[in-house]
Parts: structure tokens; C-alpha cells; sequence
């Protein structure tokens, strides 16, 4: 038989590592992924068939080629000999989830993202895209401190039916006003069914402004360029890029 000696040894031994183990379990819990360290992006998202993956493309290899609808964010590593990557992720609504939890948990190390639109977007069809750029903003602007620069990247332009870049501006500015006011209108109701108190913070704040929303009233900046990768335009998006980097 054993010991007493030998059997409290191997208890201590037991019990020691247990509380190793449950220590560093709590330390990873406390410091979450706020203290991970990431690598620097660019990100590019957009509507689907606006153009983000030829853009890519273009940016990485030189030359258009055809692309497919990607199911996963594409990645280059190390763009243009710098410690960054452009991160591209797809447009269709069921996987804007991913670009959403990217967003959420490496907004520190974002220094830039570009929203592309296809400037021969029919003006009824607008609302879905300032949908999608309101639930981007809500997070750029309220992860980080200064916000993320956004360039809104106008492609397409070469297009006789394409829109300056001004005018796509000021519509995605009158349609997001729009949005806030009728979420907001949508969300009081909501307290009132179930008597909430009305002065629960609410996320839609943080892009109310006095006199309307505008981009200039924001914490990142938000510039808008026309351009084309079907016709290897993109100097203007390039010179934003690399005052990014």
C-alpha cells in the first residue's frame, strides 16, 4: 500500500495543477480578445456585384480577371511590401455576419475601409446599401475612438447611367437620415409595448447629429471617388490607400 506520505504528495500535485489551470482560464477570460494583437488591415466591402473582388484582383495581380461570388473573406497578406492586408469580404446579406464580427473585434487595428457601390445604382435600390453601410458605421463608430476612415469607392463610373460621385454621396446621406428616423421610430415603439424606460442608451446615438446626418459630423472621415476597375481607374482609390498605409 502507499504511504500517507506518497498519497498527499500526489494530492498536492493534483490539486496544484487544477489551480494552474483554472487560473489561466480566468486570465484569458479578463483579458478577452481586446489584448490580441492583430495584424493591420484595409477592409473592402459593398452590396454584391459592385466590384470588391475584381478590385482585389486588381490591386494584388496587376490585371482584371473574371471572378466568382466568394463565400469567404479573401485575403492578401502584406500588401504593397507593407505590414498590412486588404481583407475582402462578401456582399450577400447571410454572410454579413462575418464582415460584422471582423469589424467588432479588430476595429483597433483597421486602418481603413472601403465601401464599394455601383454608381449605376438604381436610386430605388439605394436603401439596401445605406442599410448596410448604417450597420458598418454603428460599429466603426463606436469601436474606436477616431472612428475608421471610409472611402466610398464609386465604380462602374465609365457607365453612361453611372452618378458622380457627389451625387451618390448626398443620396447615401439623405437615405441614412432616413434610416436612423424610422429605426428609432421602430425602436420606441418597441419600449412602449413593453414600458421600457425611455432613456435606454440606444446604439442609433452615436450617428445623430443636430442638423442631420452628414459624413463630416462623423469621427472617421468619409471621403467618395469614382473610378472604374473594369477600365484599370482606380489611381484615386490607390492614393487613398496608400495615405493608409
Amino acid at each position: 500500500m502507499l504511504s500517507n506520505t506518497v498519497v498527499i504528495a500526489c494530492l498536492l500535485v493534483i490539486i496544484t495543477t487544477i489551480a494552474f489551470i483554472t487560473v489561466q482560464k480566468t486570465s484569458s477570460s479578463k483579458t478577452g480578445i481586446k489584448q490580441k494583437s492583430y495584424q493591420p488591415s484595409i477592409v473592402i466591402a459593398g452590396p454584391q456585384n459592385a466590384g470588391k473582388t475584381s478590385f482585389l484582383t486588381l490591386l494584388t495581380t496587376d490585371s482584371v480577371r473574371p471572378t466568382v461570388v466568394s463565400q469567404e473573406p479573401l485575403s492578401a497578406a502584406s500588401y504593397n511590401n507593407s505590414n498590412t492586408s486588404l481583407v475582402d469580404f462578401p456582399g450577400h446579406v447571410k454572410l454579413r455576419y462575418k464582415l460584422s464580427e471582423y469589424l467588432k473585434t479588430r476595429a483597433a487595428s483597421i486602418k481603413g475601409l472601403i465601401f464599394m457601390v455601383d454608381s449605376t445604382i438604381d436610386p430605388k435600390k439605394l436603401t439596401t446599401t445605406a442599410e448596410f453601410l448604417v450597420d458598418i458605421l454603428l460599429i466603426t463608430e463606436s469601436s474606436c475612438e477616431n472612428g475608421v476612415d471610409i472611402l466610398i469607392a464609386c465604380n462602374k463610373s465609365e457607365s453612361f447611367t453611372a452618378r458622380p460621385s457627389s451625387k451618390i454621396n448626398d443620396a447615401l446621406e439623405n437615405e441614412i437620415q432616413k434610416i436612423i428616423e424610422r429605426r428609432k421610430k421602430s425602436l420606441n415603439e418597441v419600449k412602449r409595448k413593453v414600458n421600457e424606460d425611455e432613456d435606454t442608451e440606444n446604439s442609433l446615438d452615436v450617428l445623430q447629429y443636430a442638423n442631420g446626418f452628414k459624413f463630416a459630423n462623423m469621427e472617421g472621415s468619409v471621403v467618395a471617388f469614382e473610378g472604374s476597375v473594369s477600365k484599370n481607374n482606380i489611381s484615386k482609390w490607390q492614393k487613398w490607400i496608400d495615405e493608409k498605409l
